[in-house]
């Protein structure tokens, strides 16, 4: 679902406002709290580190799937970047909002709530936030339904991440550069395929 929210800048944004007030309430209600970056170079720091985890494991998953399996990915591949096809720019910087404000809930409150509320160890609580993560971008057509298993891996990726730099804004910079790179790159695999 929230694949789908990513294709429309008003929906995208409704979206990203949506999570962060849901995130507020949340996230006070548990008593959570999240420490501010101790500066802002620090923080860009950390997002790009994050980003660059974040593409090595996009590329190697896309490589060995487009070399083992090219017959099955490849068409999948396409009907995802397909589903981005009206997409505009300002649409891929919507998305990128939204995909910074996922990061309030997923990690923010999932992972933080897990660790200090219910007392979950840290990897558990990253890893059920990733389920959750992997099945709040579930598509249901046949075809596209394994990338909530991508999106479950990359959860888990923003997991491990925000529990090693313990900034969720660098997370938040990290998935939200992610998603805009991905939009890109979904609309640059198009304009390059023969019509």
């Amino acid at each position: 679902m929230l694949f789908l929210v990513k294709r429309d800048v008003k929906t995208s944004l409704i979206t990203a406002g949506l999570l962060a007030v849901a995130a507020y309430v949340s996230g006070t209600t548990l008593g959570l709290s999240w420490p501010a970056a101790a500066n802002a170079w620090h923080l860009t720091e950390d997002g790009l580190f994050g980003l660059a985890v974040l593409l090595a494991s996009d590329a190697s998953l896309h490589t060995l799937l487009s070399t083992v399996a090219p017959g099955r990915y490849s068409p999948a591949f396409e009907a995802l970047a397909g589903l981005f096809a009206e997409q505009t720019p300002l649409g891929w910087l919507a998305g990128g909002v939204t995909a910074g404000a996922e990061e309030l809930i997923f990690r923010g409150v999932l992972v933080g709530g897990g660790i200090h509320t219910i007392g979950l160890s840290p990897i558990v609580s990253a890893g059920l936030a990733a389920l959750a993560f992997g099945a709040a971008h579930l598509l249901l057509t046949r075809r596209l339904w394994a990338f909530s298993i991508w999106a479950t891996w990359e959860g888990f990726v923003l997991g491990l991440f925000y529990l090693a730099s313990g900034s969720l804004g660098a997370v938040m910079l990290a998935h939200g550069l992610h998603d805009i790179l991905g939009f890109w790159f979904f609309h640059w695999s198009r304009q390059r395929k023969p019509r």
